[in-house]
This record gives structure tokens, C-alpha cells and sequence, in this order.
């Protein structure tokens, strides 16, 4: 892991990280400001702060977050995003969510395991940090009376998972279901 770090840290001729986005302070600084708005995020944050856990934004053409271990984030954006929008938000809930994950030890372990119980497993994850994401998104709905990332869960395809959690439906429902996706 600490090759990745040197990869991404790395500085180009001028002494600037090539791979850091330009607005990586007003990113991170504005998106923890709308994390901090509710109950969920303020206890994300929390996570954070008392873990050491690290957050790095990096220019990416697309949007997206990678969690090497439970104390770093890199959460990617393209250049010209200047302040986060909802799914720069929910990315951040969702590595946030994974890194506290792997510092609890709960994720897919690779020992001595079947590929289906690894799948299982892996697949139990993700739909807890896609639970966490329901979490920030209805929250932030309440306080900020947008659906903006309710609409964004949708785009990814989770409205029928969301249906589902807002039923208080069992987990074990919700990964059967987030399973029948995978499959087809």
C-alpha cells in the first residue's frame, strides 16, 4: 500500500502532485460542511477524526472512491469539479463507511474461504455501505427538502434497495436482492 500512496503523492517537474486534484481542500472541506448537516454524517466524521483516517482527492474522469485500507480514501473527480455534488457526497459516505469496515475487521476475508462464501461476504459490504448511503441521503432530504441524492441512488440503480430499507426489510433481504442484481 505505501507504493500506491508514493504513486499517488507523487510530484510531476513542476513540484506539484501530479495526481491531486486542484480543489482537493475546497472539495473535502465543503463535503464533510454537508455530511456534517446530519445525524449520520456528523458520526462518520467522528470516525474519521478519532481513527486518523486520511481522504484524498484525485483527478479522475470519472467519479469514483478506492479504500486500500482503513486509513486512507482516495476519492476521484473530474478536474473541473470545483465544489462536490450528490454523488461526490455519497461516495465519500460510502469510503468513509468502508474504511471504518475494515478497521472493525467486518469485510470479505480471503482466508480459507469458498469463492461463495468470499462473494457473500464481499456483497454483505456493499450493501452496508449502501445502506449508509440511504442513511445520508434521506437525512440530507430532510434538512435540505432536495431529493437530489435520493434521485442519485436511483440513478445508480438502488431504488428498488431503497424501497426495501425504507420498509425496514431485513439486511439479509436487501443482499438477496442486491444479489439477483449482480446475476443477471
Amino acid at each position: 500500500m505505501d507504493q500506491l500512496k508514493q504513486i499517488f503523492e507523487a510530484k510531476g517537474d513542476h513540484g506539484l502532485y501530479v495526481f491531486k486534484h486542484k480543489y482537493e481542500d475546497a472539495l473535502l472541506e465543503a463535503g464533510k460542511a454537508e455530511l456534517a448537516k446530519c445525524s449520520t454524517g456528523q458520526y462518520q466524521l467522528k470516525i474519521v477524526e478519532v481513527q486518523g483516517i486520511e481522504i484524498k482527492v484525485v483527478k479522475n474522469p470519472e467519479q469514483m472512491k478506492f479504500v486500500p485500507n482503513g486509513h486512507l480514501i482516495y476519492i476521484g473527480a473530474p478536474t473541473e469539479l470545483k465544489k462536490p455534488n450528490p454523488e461526490f457526497i455519497l461516495d465519500l459516505t460510502q469510503g468513509i463507511r468502508e474504511a471504518e469496515q475494515l478497521l472493525l475487521g467486518f469485510g470479505p476475508k480471503t482466508d480459507d474461504k469458498s469463492s461463495a462464501e468470499y462473494s457473500t461476504s464481499y456483497f454483505s459490504c456493499q450493501v452496508d455501505q449502501i445502506i449508509h448511503m440511504f442513511k445520508v441521503a434521506d437525512e440530507l432530504q430532510k434538512s435540505a427538502n432536495s431529493t437530489v441524492f435520493l434521485d442519485k441512488l436511483v440513478d445508480y440503480g438502488y431504488g428498488d434497495l431503497y424501497k426495501l430499507y425504507k420498509e425496514d426489510v431485513p439486511n439479509e433481504e436487501i443482499v438477496d436482492l442486491y444479489l439477483s442484481y449482480r446475476d443477471k
